[in-house]
């Protein structure tokens, strides 16, 4: 998954290890993990799945045309060298702030895993 959000244009991941689960497992209500949530560039979440359904999600992220537009009117404002990271580890099993760790204006995909 994150070979494949590097490749992706605009589209920044965050991962959480979740521990042995609790308190965040309650916070977020999944049922499996790995387990994605998107959020768009507003920090409003737009999609929730297992790792087949975003794998596939990214692999087409170029390729969508709302995509293209939401590129195109985006450059003009475009800073050169930005310092955002593409993939970031923000949490290692504790209740997390989610929207201090979007990225703003960006599609930001959040992976909830387990080093079990």
């Amino acid at each position: 998954m994150q070979r494949e959000v590097e490749k992706a244009k605009g589209l920044y991941l965050r991962v959480i290890d979740i521990g042995r689960g609790g308190p965040i497992v309650r916070q977020f209500r999944f049922r499996s993990i790995p387990h994605f949530i998107l959020y768009n560039p507003d920090g409003k979440e737009i999609g929730r799945g297992g790792p087949a359904f975003f794998y596939q999600k990214i692999r087409n992220w170029n390729r969508q045309k709302w995509y293209k537009k939401y590129v195109k009117k985006k450059k003009e404002g475009k800073k050169k060298g930005s310092s955002v990271e593409k993939i970031k580890t923000i949490s290692q099993g504790e209740r997390v702030d989610i929207r201090k760790f979007l990225v703003k204006g960006k599609y930001t995909i959040v992976e909830f895993y387990a080093d079990w």
